[in-house]
């Protein structure tokens, strides 16, 4: 979850576009917070400032849209590169 690219992992596809459950989005709201505290500091210590600004970018993401994100059409709707 911490990579620059965006990637849907394919156990999450069941509820893409499904509402988040209130109780889940504060979890969401506390990790997003923390990021911009002390856990974005010791995850700075361990990824590039990249990976992390990007973990904060989907934190946010998710907290405005309240949805499971779906796949980007973009990209292969299949684990890739395939193993």
């Amino acid at each position: 979850c911490f990579s620059r690219e965006p990637k849907l992992r394919t156990v999450l596809w069941a509820w893409r576009g499904t509402k988040i459950a209130p109780e889940e989005m504060a979890v969401v709201g506390r990790v997003r917070a923390a990021l911009d505290g002390d856990l974005g500091t010791q995850l700075g210590d361990l990824l590039s400032e990249r990976e992390v600004d990007a973990a904060r970018r989907r934190a946010q993401a998710l907290i405005d849209s309240c949805v499971f994100p779906e796949p980007d059409p973009t990209r292969p709707a299949v684990p890739w590169p395939p193993f």
